[in-house]
């Protein structure tokens, strides 16, 4: 299915997706999808205790098979009762989806909205944030904590580029592009 009518957004642990997403769906009068609060709802557990008991990679299952029956207009893939998802929407996206391809081959097929805020003001977001799923950010060392949010922030920039059509702070420099 093609979904050019769908917005995903997308950004680093800290990037205020989820007001973002909000905003662009109040500005195009459609809904809003918060994936982790999709997959909350289908699994029954929070993301931090799906991530910290099955891992990183059972989360990222999760956030394809939702991405797929997004993606599968005919719910072909089998949608459960109530698993029906309008053709208008925005979706905001989990911090590390840009790392996994078959995601990224669906989020393609709309466009993606990358929310880069400076990486300072990221950490000092997320360094007291309970909710953040990487067993990284539960230790005492805060140099240690800070290093490695840092690194992984440097290894996903690029990625979370590659996959944007619109950077949040440009949108506006184009007419064609709605700005949130």
């Amino acid at each position: 299915m093609e979904n050019s009518q769908r917005y995903y957004i997308i950004g680093y642990i800290g990037a205020e997706r989820r007001e973002a997403g909000r905003k662009l769906s109040q500005k195009l009068g459609c809904e809003l999808l918060i994936l982790d609060d999709e997959i909350e709802r289908l699994d029954g557990r929070n993301v931090k205790r799906l991530c910290m008991i099955n891992g990183e990679h059972a989360y990222r299952n999760h956030e394809f098979e939702v991405l797929s029956k997004l993606d599968d207009a005919n719910c072909k893939l089998g949608c459960a009762k109530n698993e029906v998802y309008p053709d208008r929407l925005v979706v905001v996206c989990g911090d590390g989806v840009v790392l996994d391809e078959m995601s990224l081959e669906i989020i393609k097929k709309g466009k993606a909205v990358f929310i880069e805020e400076d990486i300072d003001v990221l950490w000092e977001r997320a360094k007291n944030d309970d909710t953040v799923p990487y067993a990284f950010m539960y230790g005492d060392d805060e140099i240690k904590k800070e290093k490695l949010f840092r690194e992984m922030y440097e290894m996903r920039l690029p990625l979370y580029r590659q996959a944007a059509d619109e950077n949040s702070d440009k949108m506006d420099e184009n007419p064609d592009k709605r700005s949130i």
